[in-house]
């Protein structure tokens, strides 16, 4: 009776199933980076016939086939991972290196204080064990970089440090995966000047190389451009929403901006390219109607979406090819080619073909909170867009006039939309910055229409001006509609509970929120509101996990306790970075910097939670031996012999870099974060 009625329902929503195997296949990618240990390509390939046999024998089955499909699609999932790592083969340096480099300049990236330079093709002077790097992302002050550019031949000394040097990242994971398939070895400083080798114009590369090469000087001489006319604070801002060049941003406005809720501003996303393919369509319309021969010979719609599509391309590459961009492009294209046909639009299916063709060739961007985010709010935005049409639709009429029915409607379609999307990309936000910007929605509300009719159809002027050098007005335009986009985020950003700290929000949670979220804007049906109580219950196990009494660090550098007003306190060595200590406090669920300056390897420890249990820290392998409910000694043969204390042994801690500690008035249990070998050949 239950399978007969599910395969009525599933029946019925025919047309949505193929959504699932969309779904399954990200999952399927998703669980491949999750994986403790790297699958080798036989255990994959001994499932292949698993499916098979399991295929012919429910073939009859129309429930069991579709879920067999979607299982299926878990395990291509997984294969394009393997696939992806295959190809990639990035090597690592394990240990601190200082040498001289020769390489080739990638890319330059400019910074408040001077340049990131991408150096590919490396060659360590003094270590040919080390000559298998593929590229090395170096930081350099500008007064030790001079009449260098993209392609040219360099040469300098450097200090380079292993991709993990540094273990106080509690979730370090995701990190490591996208530095591994961006062919990023290792990461460093300049200590010397860089001077040229050979430069760019005396070498004879492939013709791809050259475009590649041409784009970045391109890029690299609108960036100028635009600091020239403008000064750096305004300059870039506009060089990030038009270049995706965010590194020189100022500190203060990046921080203002996300405090406020919109720092998605600041990224190069769909509501960028979408204004651009919108102006090319309109711009060219309009120009071919004003010859009636043209108007009346010529397909006059047909060329303008041509030339919109070629234009988004453009703009696609010179903004740097960046997720939310990518996505936006592919909907957007396709969109325009089925409107060319005359066939109807499925907004969802477009959402993933976006996704399917964007992990086909980079898997790895399933870890990448932008891509994370941005599908999400599309999805979330379409599948909320008919209740919004109904609503409003009875409220005003479709051909009525009046232009203050108009605003309003403009006013309530934003606050509307705004809420959406900060709603259902709340998880995902507070998974990996550990808050959430209470004003998000009043911040959007006044900050992106700014952006929308004010700062960036001039900062698209201002590009299409500058072959003829008549930029200067309109880009001085733009930066004044940066600079009240910059004051109102700070107003916003300092307003009482402007940010709520949340802490971590374990995989386990968001996976389920991920799931009810999915079945609630998939299905039509009246059984999608499981989706609902799915997230509901992801939203209770959340607030019911219960944070650590104690965060130790594996690499011996830092220690977190939770003191007696439940407040985190941060115990390390003077030389900890403030970004680190944010970071720890965040990930707690507080803003607030409880830093105690202590070598912690130098004694002993012993610490009596909230509940009243005790656990020892043992650096020193002394005879002193503390009884305690838990143990984490950190020597190899301690002379202490503990037979009721449940113990975290220094083989254990090899195997972690980070320990948690949960103490209840019963016992005292723990997590560790192990570490992995993965995405990382040395």
């Amino acid at each position: 009776m239950i399978i007969s009625s599910v395969n009525k329902l599933i029946a019925e929503e025919y047309h949505n199933i193929g959504l699932w195997f969309i779904v399954s296949f990200i999952f399927g990618i998703a669980l491949y980076f999750a994986l403790p240990s790297e699958p080798q390509i036989w255990q994959i390939l001994l499932v292949l016939p698993a499916f098979i046999v399991i295929f012919i024998i429910i073939r009859n089955s129309f429930l069991s086939k579709t879920l067999l499909l979607i299982l299926f699609c878990c395990y291509l999932g997984v294969i394009v991972g393997k696939i992806r790592y295959l190809t990639a083969n990035t090597y690592h340096i394990d240990t601190i290196i200082k040498s001289k480099i020769y390489g080739t300049i990638k890319k330059i990236h400019p910074t408040s204080r001077g340049v990131i330079l991408v150096i590919d093709n490396c060659h360590v002077e003094t270590l040919d064990s080390y000559n298998k790097l593929t590229s090395i992302k170096i930081s350099a002050f500008r007064k030790q970089v001079h009449n260098i550019t993209i392609g040219d031949q360099v040469a300098f000394n450097a200090t380079l440090y292993p991709l993990t040097s540094n273990k106080l990242m509690i979730n370090e994971l995701s990190f490591n995966i996208l530095a591994y398939f961006n062919n990023i070895s290792a990461i460093g400083y300049a200590t010397s000047s860089v001077k040229l080798v050979q430069s760019n114009n005396q070498n004879n590369g492939l013709l791809s190389y050259k475009l590649i090469t041409t784009i970045e000087h391109i890029r690299i001489k609108i960036y100028d451009r635009v600091i020239d006319i403008l000064d750096s604070y305004l300059g870039g801002f506009i060089n990030a929403i038009l270049l995706g060049e965010n590194h020189a941003l100022n500190k203060d406005i990046i921080i203002s901006m996300r405090q406020a809720g919109v720092s998605h501003i600041l990224c190069i996303s769909g509501l960028h390219l979408s204004m651009v393919a919108i102006a090319l369509f309109i711009g060219c319309r309009f120009i071919l109607n004003l010859s009636t021969t043209v108007a009346f010979n010529c397909d006059v719609r047909t060329i303008a979406i041509i030339m919109s599509l070629i234009g988004s391309f453009c703009y696609l590459v010179l903004a740097g090819g960046h997720i939310a961009t990518i996505r936006a492009f592919i909907m957007t294209s396709t969109t325009m080619v089925v409107v060319l046909i005359k066939r109807g639009v499925v907004p969802l299916r477009l959402v993933g073909l976006a996704a399917i063709i964007i992990l086909l060739f980079n898997p790895e961007y399933i870890m990448h909170p932008s891509f994370q985010l941005s599908f999400i709010a599309v999805i979330s935005l379409i599948s909320c867009y008919e209740l919004q049409s109904i609503t409003q639709q009875h409220k005003f009429n479709v051909d009525q006039k009046d232009i203050l029915s108009k605003i309003q409607l403009f006013f309530e379609s934003n606050i509307y939309s705004s809420a959406i999307a900060s709603i259902a990309t709340a998880p995902i936000v507070i998974y990996h910055f550990y808050s959430f910007p209470n004003y998000s929605v009043l911040a959007n509300l006044l900050i992106v229409p700014l952006t929308a009719f004010w700062v960036m159809p001039l900062t698209l002027i201002s590009l299409l001006l500058m072959p003829f050098n008549i930029e200067n007005y309109s880009l001085l335009l733009a930066g004044q509609g940066v600079d009240v986009i910059i004051k109102i985020a700070k107003i916003i950003s300092t307003l009482p509970y402007a940010v709520t700290y949340f802490g971590h929000i374990d995989d386990v949670s968001l996976l389920i929120y991920l799931f009810g979220f999915l079945w609630l804007v998939i299905w039509h049906k009246p059984w999608r509101m499981i989706g609902v109580v799915i997230i509901i219950i992801a939203i209770i196990r959340t607030a019911l996990v219960s944070k650590p009494d104690l965060v130790f660090n594996g690499e011996l550098t830092a220690l977190g306790i939770k003191n007696s007003n439940s407040k985190f306190e941060i115990h390390a060595s003077s030389n900890m970075p403030d970004f680190f200590l944010n970071y720890w406090s965040n990930w707690y669920g507080q803003n607030e910097i409880l830093f105690r300056n202590s070598a912690i390897k130098t004694f002993n420890h012993r610490i009596i939670t909230n509940s009243g249990k005790i656990v020892a820290i043992r650096f020193k392998n002394t005879d002193e031996c503390v009884p305690a409910d838990l143990i984490i000694s950190v020597i190899p043969n301690d002379k202490c012999k503990y037979t009721t204390a449940k113990i975290i042994d220094a083989a254990i801690l090899n195997k972690s870099n980070i320990v948690e500690v949960y103490c209840h008035k019963q016992k005292c249990e723990y997590k560790t974060k192990l570490k992995s070998d993965r995405f990382k050949l040395s």
